[in-house]
């Protein structure tokens, strides 16, 4: 039987497996933990964004309120939600809406 010769470098562990490389193992997986949450967040910004770069032009149409019961005894009342309307504010309001359906706005 033979004895075979080897130097002691071929034994040695290499530093990524061994104890003393556990740390930079450790480290690579931090960093990449890093890099996905970033990437991650990239692209719930890009996604969530995608509609309003979707829209080529937003159209506001403003209207000016109905009758409330404070404008009829001539309070300004800035509470929220506001004042209720009156009885010829309800009929404004029901007017208005029916005008403006016309248009096939997204919402009144």
């Amino acid at each position: 039987m033979g004895v075979k010769a080897t130097s002691g470098a071929a034994h040695r562990k290499s530093p990524l497996i061994s104890g003393a490389g556990t740390g930079i193992l450790q480290q690579c997986r931090r960093s990449l933990a890093a890099v996905g949450t970033v990437v991650a967040a990239a692209v719930l910004l890009v996604v969530s964004a995608l509609p309003a770069w979707a829209a080529q032009a937003i159209t506001l149409t403003w209207v000016r309120h109905a009758q409330s019961t404070a404008n009829a005894a001539g309070i300004i009342d800035t509470t929220v939600p506001g004042p209720g309307l009156t009885a010829l504010g309800d009929s404004q309001a029901q007017a208005i809406a029916e005008t403006l359906k016309v248009n096939a706005y997204d919402g009144i």
